[in-house]
């Protein structure tokens, strides 16, 4: 399986025997000392986005280096190409657990770094500063998430979306299969805003089926802050 969306594969060439492509970033590169631990990185970068797994990119450092330099691989080139795929690999994951990728909406975790980063500051105040606007449909398709999560989760985003027209810059998180919410700055226009979320949705929802929509104070402390998006996807 690919880690992400991989770019096109350069052209590659095999040494004898049992096909290991090789490296053209690092075979280029060879044998200036100065190009070759970059070469490695933008290597290991590529083959992580292709999907290659580090013992395989490894291999084929290997395989480039040997005919070409005629020794044995250069501890530096191994270590740039090693950590090069490591935060390419990495830093896809992280963007897996701040995303959702069917609904694009931000994950519980991803709002509860950011409240932690809201509270961390010397003198701040999230309590003070910001709410949470919470958006909880009533619409039967929610309802259908638990059995058909695409089908669900198609709603999720098109309620996301809906969202995103009032709250554009905001973070905003899928809480469970029934709940959205908005890290919100608490300032004059907060109260317009949700009034305006609100009819809006109205207007949008299945008769008889308009989502609720409230504003959710935050707690002063960090530790609560995470406890208040757990106790929000739970219920």
């Amino acid at each position: 399986m690919r880690l992400f969306a991989a770019a096109g594969r350069r052209g590659t060439t095999a040494l004898p025997g049992p096909a290991v492509p090789l490296l053209d970033e690092v075979a280029d590169a060879l044998p200036d000392e100065d190009r070759v631990l970059d070469a490695a990185a933008e290597a290991g970068r590529r083959l992580a986005g292709e999907g290659v797994p580090l013992a395989e990119a490894l291999q084929r450092l290997r395989a480039t280096w040997g005919p070409l330099v005629g020794g044995g691989l250069q501890v530096g080139a191994a270590e740039s190409l090693a950590v090069a795929w490591s935060e390419a690999a990495l830093a896809y994951v992280h963007r897996l657990g701040c995303e959702d990728p069917l609904t694009g909406l931000a994950a519980p975790a991803h709002l509860r770094t950011r409240l932690t980063e809201l509270a961390r500051p010397a003198g701040a105040s999230p309590a003070r500063d910001h709410a949470l606007v919470v958006v909880e449909p009533r619409d039967p398709a929610y309802a259908a998430r638990g059995a058909d999560p695409l089908a669900g989760g198609l709603a999720q985003a098109r309620l996301g979306e809906q969202v995103r027209d009032v709250f554009a810059v905001e973070t905003v998180a899928a809480l469970g299969p029934r709940r959205l919410a908005v890290l919100a700055a608490r300032d004059d226009l907060l109260e317009r805003r949700v009034a305006l979320l609100r009819r809006m949705l109205a207007t949008l929802a299945p008769a008889g089926a308009p989502p609720r929509v409230w504003v959710e104070p935050l707690p002063a402390a960090d530790p609560a802050l995470g406890a208040l998006v757990e106790e929000l996807v739970r219920a």
